[in-house]
């Protein structure tokens, strides 16, 4: 009898190893996919920075220069001449790029708002996987969303479409439930007057409640 339980221990650490290993290879995956996202932003904006530095002071007013200076960044989709002077339609919060890293003053929080573009995203979350989450020492509400790792692809576009307001990259998160243990990726974004609008209309004591007027918006 004792021969027989005896490769038990043994058959228990190779599947640890094993599950250890997947979740190695799940996190490296991410880690990969987001890496590239951003070297390929880092390089698009270095070039139409350096390709603009020489021009600059003719295609902006000196005022908007001070203002984007000063943040460290700029909601327009390019500074090119050529994009300056573009008539084309361009769909509004379509083109506003990711602010990962950087750190907003009290008065810059309260000119963040939701273009209809990105708001109507954003209230399709509300309605399905994603919330609201205000705590109880933050005076404004922040926007969680999370999806199973076979979603991936759809949690990583949502995340290009709200990363202008988010602070940092989504992470992965694991859940047990009904004792199985299943992997996803969550993203939150920044803590602003504009997310605590919207948690003042969806929620009512810490419940989500549909709004009245939500076919008004």
């Amino acid at each position: 009898m004792g021969l027989l339980l005896a490769p038990l221990p043994l058959m228990g650490l190779i599947l640890l190893f094993g599950l250890e290993l997947g979740v190695a290879f799940i996190q490296a995956f991410v880690f990969v996919l987001l890496t590239c996202s951003y070297i390929q932003d880092a390089l698009y904006l270095h070039n139409e920075s350096s390709s603009t530095s020489s021009s600059s002071s003719k295609i902006s007013p000196p005022m908007n220069r001070r203002f984007i200076a000063k943040r460290g960044y700029s909601t327009l989709s390019s500074l090119s001449n050529s994009n300056m002077n573009c008539t084309s339609v361009v769909l509004w919060g379509s083109n506003l790029y990711s602010t990962l890293g950087l750190k907003y003053s009290n008065k810059l929080r309260d000119m963040i708002f939701l273009p209809p573009y990105i708001y109507s995203i954003i209230v399709g979350l509300i309605l399905s996987d994603g919330h609201l989450e205000k705590g109880k020492f933050n005076k404004n509400a922040r926007l969680k969303f999370k999806q199973s790792f076979k979603h991936i692809e759809f949690a990583l576009w949502i995340y290009s479409i709200v990363a202008h307001y988010c602070q940092s990259i989504p992470c992965l998160k694991k859940t047990d439930l009904n004792g199985k243990v299943y992997y996803g990726l969550e993203l939150q974004t920044r803590a602003l007057p504009c997310f605590t609008l919207l948690h003042s209309a969806w929620y009512l004591n810490r419940v989500k409640v549909l709004p009245s007027n939500i076919f008004e918006d």
